[in-house]
């Protein structure tokens, strides 16, 4: 991987893109060849991209930890079979051709056409001519190209489509950030037997653009960032013991099992007036109110019915002896859910093509 990052440099993969200033952002054209330092500066700041094709239409990369994460995460060898989802600059195939140590196994594709013809010329251009850039919808895979050894996907997506789980290799398995609960957890999916399961590996936030074109994976109905007015009928409540002063990924941790439990959680940022004065994860029970951990220095606000219940969703997760994400298993089903579990405590999270059956480990 260390190899793989310092001979594919990105800042030659892209050509317009966007610099933020204060907030705002402007449109910027990158000379490759002769790049300004303040563009260098922006692109290897470790943060998302923001890239744009001839349009200007604009595109949000993964941060640059989060790629290198992902990819880690795929465990790759010499000569793997790979498909990429959610092609916006090309760097991910390029990565992985390097990985797997040939181009012609690493198919990208993505469903901007402009962006597509764009990453096509700059791959080529950069010499990895021999990557498959297609333009395609990514819900259906790559089936000339099947099985995959790996699949990555690297945009958020609200279910799993079933092209993917067909095209995947015996011992293969793909990577997908899923959203659970206000953003979007990294989850790791292989077929064991006659069932498709799946585990929670990581997590990747809420700065990413979600899958496009057929619109299965798709849903505008995500409980996504919310504001909120700071006024009179705020209060603020101690934070539970034993949520951070071991380790934030123990808040993380909780964050999931309230996407378990809850369909009401969401990112919130406070606003005093115009100005955003905090912002974190909590409930938003629209009429009745809402709740948030704040972030940076850590507290719990909001209006008190919703304090409640984020504070009983705390204890059951601590009754439960505060289980990790990695530690759920989830069987992911397509059709109906009338079967017996026999896993308990459970949680079945329905989506439009699969039921994700959510289990503790027995062990």
């Amino acid at each position: 991987m260390e190899k793989a990052l310092c001979t594919v440099q990105i800042h030659k993969l892209i050509d317009d893109f966007y610099l933020a200033n204060c907030g705002k952002y402007r449109r910027a054209r990158l000379d490759r060849l002769a790049p300004d330092f303040e563009h260098l500066r922006a692109i290897y700041s470790g943060g998302p991209i923001i890239v744009s094709d001839d349009t200007g239409a604009p595109r949000r990369t993964l941060a640059a930890e989060f790629v290198t994460f992902m990819i880690e995460s795929l465990e790759l060898q010499s000569g793997m079979n790979v498909l990429h989802i959610g092609t916006n600059t090309g760097y991910e195939a390029a990565l992985l051709s390097e990985i797997v140590e040939s181009q012609l196994k690493v198919v990208t594709v993505g469903v901007n056409r402009n962006l597509v013809e764009g990453i096509t010329n700059r791959l080529a251009e950069e010499g990895y001519g021999d990557i498959e850039v297609l333009h395609l919808d990514g819900f259906y895979g790559r089936t000339a190209k099947a099985p995959f050894d790996r699949i990555l996907v690297t945009v958020g997506c609200t279910d799993i489509s079933p092209h993917w789980i067909t095209q995947l290799g015996i011992h293969g398995y793909l990577l997908v950030p899923m959203y659970f609960g206000g953003w979007y957890s990294l989850l790791k999916v292989w077929r064991e037997s006659d069932k498709v399961l799946g585990r929670v590996v990581g997590s990747v936030g809420a700065a990413i653009e979600q899958i496009e074109g057929e619109g299965q994976l798709y849903s505008e109905d995500i409980r996504g960032l919310r504001f909120k007015q700071l006024d009179e009928r705020v209060c603020e409540w101690p934070l539970w013991d034993g949520i951070v002063e071991d380790r934030l990924e123990r808040l993380r941790d909780f964050w999931f099992y309230v996407g378990l439990r809850s369909g009401q959680c969401c990112l919130i940022n406070l606003r005093q007036g115009r100005q955003v004065v905090a912002s974190g994860i909590g409930l938003d029970m629209e009429g009745k109110g809402w709740a948030a951990i704040t972030s940076g220095v850590y507290r719990l606000v909001g209006h008190e019915v919703a304090i409640e219940e984020l504070s009983k969703l705390y204890t059951e997760w601590r009754d439960l002896e505060m289980p990790q994400m990695a530690e759920f298993r989830i069987e992911i089903v397509g059709g109906t859910r009338d079967r017996a579990i026999k896993a308990k405590p459970h949680w079945i999270v329905d989506r439009p093509l699969h039921n994700y059956i959510i289990s503790l480990d027995e062990t």
